[in-house]
């Protein structure tokens, strides 16, 4: 599938739900912590696609353009070493999902909750407040940051979590499939069908698209995907730690 290109204007508005970062104002470029600390307020970019679409390639290329990258799978590789949750999975899944090193093995977690999606939402249950939170904190680092201009939310289930709030602005990244799956089976060594089973968890790719602010076509060269990043950059004038006019509308608060 090849999504339809989207692009918006350069002075595209930001509509997406913004977070309430741990209690900060969302309504200006400049404030106060919660300690009183002046801190700016930055962007905050989520990136949307298929498995195997790229998203981890774009957000490499916005980090040389000077974003701090936020990837939802670190994350929850870090859920999985948190005592409370690693409990509460080997008491739901048993000891048999232990390696020799005593860590839980993912592939054999995935082929349980990837069969049993009753089983799937129980381990979003367990995992998915944990990522949340650790996005909290790493956004509030990020506006701390001088040296970060904006922040890319990396995340496969970025809608289906409820991530997307903490996004100013969403990107598409649209892969042919052919490509994806050439790539997973390569990297990951999965088979059509295995793709096509870890896809049904996530919304269809066309509803990603259309609620896209833009769309970044990945079905060239890595060159050519790099114009396309750097393009966006100017477009939306990151190239300046100082977004000016970003934020002239109060958003609504919250990810659960």
């Amino acid at each position: 599938m090849t999504c339809q290109e989207n692009l918006p204007k350069n002075n595209t508005p930001i509509r997406k739900p913004v977070l309430d970062i741990a209690g900060l104002p969302v309504s200006s470029t400049t404030m106060a912590d919660q300690d009183g600390k002046p801190v700016t307020r930055k962007l905050v970019i989520g990136l949307l696609g298929g498995i195997g679409s790229g998203k981890s390639l774009v957000a490499s290329l916005f980090h040389k353009q000077g974003a701090k990258v936020m990837d939802a799978d670190k994350l929850g590789h870090q859920a999985l070493q948190d005592p409370d949750i690693r409990e509460k999975i080997l008491s739901r899944w048993g000891r048999d999902l232990l390696d020799t090193q005593g860590t839980i093995d993912r592939k054999k977690l995935a082929a349980i909750v990837f069969s049993q999606p009753a089983e799937r939402k129980i381990l979003e249950s367990f995992v998915h407040p944990f990522i949340a939170g650790r996005i909290r904190e790493e956004v509030v680092k990020g506006f701390h940051d001088p040296g970060c201009r904006f922040l890319v939310l990396d995340a496969a289930v970025m809608l289906e979590a409820g991530w997307n709030k903490a996004c100013d602005r969403l990107v598409f990244i649209d892969t042919p499939k052919n490509q994806r799956l050439d790539w997973i089976t390569k990297t990951r060594g999965w088979t059509e069908q295995q793709l096509e089973d870890r896809e049904k968890a996530q919304l269809p790719l066309e509803q990603k698209a259309v609620l896209a602010d833009h769309i970044i076509q990945n079905n060239g060269s890595q060159e050519k995907l790099q114009q396309q990043v750097e393009e966006l950059v100017k477009s939306w004038h990151l190239e300046d730690q100082e977004s000016k006019d970003l934020f002239s509308v109060k958003m609504p608060s919250g990810m659960d």
